[in-house]
């Protein structure tokens, strides 16, 4: 078939064809398989990316990727503390904080690389952004990367004689930061940063990992 040997760098073009075949040729033992291809010229996509950390000052710009879809809605939902470990998320179970709708000029088939949505700042805390199409198709959340507002930034800057030496600084201008006070993953509070910004915190002698998550609170 010589519809199977075009060259598909233009989608338009071959849109255009596919779409004018089926006009002459309804009945052809073809037009099955052309209909699946115009289908898959108009199926809708959008992709979104977000930053991993941001400050709870800042606003949050968020690029999307687009195809077909001239308008969709960006979703915000807060993830609560409790299912910060689990492997996929379930939807039900987060709290929807906003949706910003989103418009995007193209006649299909079109794809846009970066449409890009600046988001007002957001509270401490741990969110999802995903994009909701206009017609009733909603993304899968468990496939989103976790978005974590806060300004403090923590981590490890020396160990020996069993304690961590942990620096908790501000995540834009990278300062100390004194009266932070770490918690460890059972809700126990480790202590409070000097005003050096940092903290000794003693482990266990038979604790050999070296990565361990903690809570930063001010």
């Amino acid at each position: 078939m010589l519809l199977r040997n075009m060259a598909r760098e233009d989608n338009k073009f071959y849109y255009k064809t596919l779409q004018e075949y089926l006009k002459r040729f309804p009945n052809s033992i073809y037009a099955a398989e052309v209909k699946n291809a115009i289908l898959a010229l108009e199926h809708k996509q959008v992709n979104v990316n977000y930053p991993d950390v941001c400050a709870s000052r800042d606003s949050i710009t968020v690029s999307s990727y687009v195809r077909n879809a001239n308008s969709f809605t960006i979703e915000i939902y807060r993830v609560p503390d409790n299912m910060m470990n689990e492997y996929r998320l379930d939807k039900s179970k987060l709290q929807l904080v906003s949706r910003h709708p989103v418009s995007v000029q193209g006649i299909v088939p079109f794809s846009v690389d970066k449409v890009i949505t600046t988001l007002p700042p957001l509270p401490y805390g741990a969110y999802i952004i995903c994009p909701t199409l206009n017609d009733g198709n909603i993304a899968d959340v468990s496939r989103y990367e976790i978005m974590h507002v806060t300004d403090i930034a923590t981590f490890s800057i020396i160990r020996n004689d069993h304690k961590d030496r942990i620096a908790a600084v501000d995540i834009k201008t990278r300062k100390p930061i004194s009266g932070v006070t770490l918690i460890s993953e059972s809700g126990k509070t480790l202590g409070t940063t000097g005003t050096d910004g940092t903290i000794a915190i003693a482990y266990p002698k038979a604790n050999n990992e070296y990565r361990r998550e903690l809570t930063a609170v001010k």
